[in-house]
């Protein structure tokens, strides 16, 4: 056992290029898996922190009867509490800065029993009022100061700022669960006692707020709630899973989840491909010597066990720096996140178990790599390991040669060249899955990034061409549509409604924002995906498709509309016109004509309008112009959203990155490993070669080409492999808040082919520069022998 230890530091030092590969891509592999695993659970504990000690509610019921809601939701078993209070969209002013706001009551302090706020500044005594911390934090404000809120008589009334407080209801600051994305300077909230809140904006509490008891049954109450809601004729009802922020933010839960085992197990594979390259070529070289351990009465099984232990020490040697930088970047990564987010509470802890089983991964990658090869030495019989190589008979050419007609009229070296690709099918065969486990590796990351690059194109590009849509505080007959118009370098204005919206069908109702636009509308486009229409004029409503399966409506069904906030159009009955297409969120569309009709009203309101500016004018000018134009709440212009919405996927684009990064390394790693035992197996071919007169340059063409070629031959089943695995990891992402189409750009499959190519030519150099310092003579006698 003495002697076998020493040799296998003796071929560790040997091999101690293929053997770091394999350490590096077990230490990636590993290293990934802890700090995402970690990171998940940080944030994970982290959220449910600020439930637990804000005691955020677990279901919210809008509208209808609240009294009756709240008798009922009390006298269900496994409610704890139940409480009511008043929530009011406002415009506010700050100084000159005009912006989207919302009241939200809270008794009589700032401490209600349900959906509780943590106070970050300031007091939050008797009758005191909150600004919530992400629009404290834009605009500067600190308790003392002073916001306007304009009043229910349309007159400006001004209110003093007690406290920053920070609430579970908007860590991610959502208007709604369909408006998650909104501009710094164009939304915030404010917290005030239910008095305050009532005399601004003549209110009557709306909503009702649901806390369970610990440990109920919460699918069941779920349920229990929301079919209160209907009896009472609420007009929207969710539970915490759809509450807007939680919804956006536990997508980036399920985002770490997800890649918190998928792409480990991908880096996994490829050291544990690579460490089966390594030691098959080990195996097959050390027949002789394997040979004569058992003719020496050395057992079978420490044969074994010794193989075994060179896959063991490769995954135990990265796998145990590889969990502890994994843990240490999980805890850098969890502060950065909850950091971005301004969560007010951050959980951080020590998770043994990641330890235990980033450590079990490598050595069973290392394990696993390494039995095969074991086997295959245990089995090798004294007397055919030293009867050395024996020659293939039977003459015949292989497949390869055999596919290409006319390959006899080809020189004898690319004769050569194909004969060995198909002579050696193991080699070959490692090689090829190389290149196709780094194919796969980068274009599963690759494919991320072209897939969120299209959605931003598709939104903005095609979809969303206004430039700029501007919000309004009055009712229509005080929108400011002719004074926009007038403003020099406007060069369209279509008027828009904006409301909330209930979509009844056969199989439930979906509550989203419905937007009635003008029927020959120039600045909105639309995907159709189902149905027969290429505009809007008198045909019916469009519905985002997410739709179709979630209220069970098709095209051409009666789809009935109910206006929570606008009581005086009621319910309106429409045609599904189409089902259409949107990457952001699931809205409703329709013509303002047809809608007016359908209500039985002369006019609709206008709540805001799209704006289309002229051609080489300034925006910044206009947009200064009409926001300080009367009834202008808000300007968002469209460069500036879709600015925001990049930076909220900004966390994304740097974990991709990473990803994308890492994937490059181990793909390096792994075609590095096959090649350099691919070169390493040709020792002896080499120096027959070398002394039959063969230059070294000649020989190292054909290698480089034999390489080369079986690369090319894999790059087509790597790339089909890459996209199909690309589009698998899509179709957990895609819900009714994001719908991603999958794209892979042909430049994305251009450049990785060619960077695989290169790499495959790099990972050579080592391997050739070897050869070129063989000693033939030696080699030579190792054959003869």
């Amino acid at each position: 056992m003495g002697i076998l230890r020493r040799k296998l530091r003796r071929d560790i030092g040997r091999q101690r290029g293929p053997f770091v590969a394999v350490v590096i891509t077990v230490l990636l592999g590993v290293g990934l898996f802890a700090a995402s695993y970690d990171a998940y659970r940080n944030l994970d504990a982290s959220y449910l922190g600020v439930f637990d000690r804000l005691v955020t509610a677990d279901h919210w019921i809008a509208d209808g009867d609240v009294d009756a809601i709240t008798a009922a939701v009390r006298d269900t078993e496994g409610v704890a509490r139940a409480v009511t209070r008043i929530q009011v969209d406002a415009a506010l002013r700050i100084g000159d800065a005009r912006l989207r706001g919302r009241l939200v009551s809270t008794g009589e302090d700032l401490h209600p029993p349900v959906n509780d706020l943590a106070i970050l500044e300031g007091a939050g005594g008797a009758s005191a009022i909150g600004v919530e911390q992400h629009m404290a934090d834009h605009f500067g404000l600190e308790s003392g100061e002073r916001i306007e809120v304009l009043g229910q008589d349309g007159s400006w009334q001004e209110v003093t700022i007690d406290a920053v407080v920070a609430s579970g209801e908007y860590l991610w600051p959502a208007r709604s669960r369909q408006d998650p994305l909104t501009l710094p300077g164009e939304f915030g909230v404010l917290f005030a006692p239910d008095d305050v809140v009532a005399g601004l904006t003549g209110a009557a509490p709306n909503q009702v707020q649901v806390h369970y008891a610990e440990g109920a049954d919460t699918d069941r109450l779920d349920q229990r709630m929301t079919e209160i809601a209907r009896e009472q004729g609420a007009t929207n009802a969710f539970p915490l899973a759809e509450q807007p922020s939680n919804a956006i933010l536990q997508e980036d839960i399920t985002g770490f989840s997800q890649l918190a085992f998928l792409f480990p197990l991908l880096f996994l594979t490829a050291a544990g491909m690579a460490a089966y390259v390594l030691l098959s070529r080990r195996v097959h070289d050390e027949r002789p010597v394997i040979g004569m351990l058992r003719a020496q009465g050395i057992r079978r099984g420490t044969i074994r066990g010794h193989y075994l232990a060179f896959g063991s020490t490769a995954g135990l040697a990265g796998a145990v720096p590889g969990t502890l930088l994994g843990s240490w970047g999980a805890r850098s990564l969890s502060v950065f996140y909850t950091g971005f987010i301004d969560l007010p509470f951050t959980e951080i802890g020590f998770h043994p178990e990641t330890l235990v089983a980033g450590i079990g991964f490598g050595l069973l990658v290392g394990a696993l790599a390494a039995w095969a090869p074991a086997r295959q030495a245990m089995r090798i019989s004294p007397a055919d390991a030293m009867r050395g190589i024996v020659p293939a008979t039977g003459g015949h050419h292989p497949l390869a040669e055999r596919s290409l007609g006319g390959t006899r009229r080809l020189p004898v070296t690319w004769r050569l060249v194909l004969r060995s690709i198909g002579r050696n099918r193991r080699r070959t065969a490692m090689t090829g899955g190389g290149v196709v486990l780094s194919l796969l590796l980068v274009l599963v990351s690759w494919s991320m990034l072209d897939t969120v690059d299209a959605l931003l194109a598709k939104q903005f590009d095609r979809l969303d061409t206004s430039d700029a849509q501007v919000w309004f505080a009055g009712p229509g007959d005080r929108s400011p549509l002719a004074e926009i118009a007038a403003v020099e370098g406007i060069a369209g204005v279509e008027a828009l409604l904006v409301t909330d919206v209930t979509v009844d069908g056969p199989d439930g109702s979906y509550a989203t924002r419905l937007t009635a636009l003008p029927a020959d509308t120039r600045l909105r486009s639309f995907d159709v995906v189902a149905g027969d229409t290429d505009g809007l004029a008198g045909q019916g409503v469009l519905l985002g498709d997410a739709m179709q399966e979630l209220t069970g409506l098709e095209v051409g069904d009666t789809a009935s509309l109910r206006f929570p906030a606008r009581a005086t159009l009621g319910p309106v009955e429409l045609p599904v016109a189409a089902f259409v297409s949107q990457p952001l969120g699931t809205f409703a569309y329709v013509d303002r004509a047809e809608l007016a009709a359908a209500a039985g009203v002369d006019a609709l309101p206008v709540t805001g309008a799209q704006l289309a500016y002229e051609e080489g004018a300034d925006p910044d000018a206009i947009d200064e112009a009409v926001s300080d134009l009367d009834g202008v709440v808000a300007l968002e212009p469209t460069d500036a959203i879709r600015k925001l919405v990049a930076d909220a996927i900004g966390l994304f684009y740097a974990f991709v990155g990473a990803m994308l990064a890492a994937g490059a390394v181990l793909a390096a790693a792994v075609i590095f490993t096959t090649q350099s035992v691919s070169i390493a197996e040709r020792a002896r071919e080499v120096a027959t070669l070398r002394a039959s007169g063969v230059s070294l340059r000649r020989i190292a063409g054909m290698i480089t080409a034999e390489n080369l070629l079986v690369t090319l031959l894999a790059v087509v089943p790597g790339l089909l492999l890459g996209v199909a695995g690309g589009r698998a990891m899509f179709q957990t992402y895609s819900n009714d808040q994001f719908r991603l189409d999958f794209v892979v750009a042909p430049r994305t499959l251009l450049l990785s082919a060619a960077a695989l190519l290169l790499v495959a030519v790099a990972s050579q150099l080592p391997g050739l520069r070897t050869l070129r310092r063989l000693d033939l003579a030696e080699t030579v006698r190792e054959r003869a022998t």
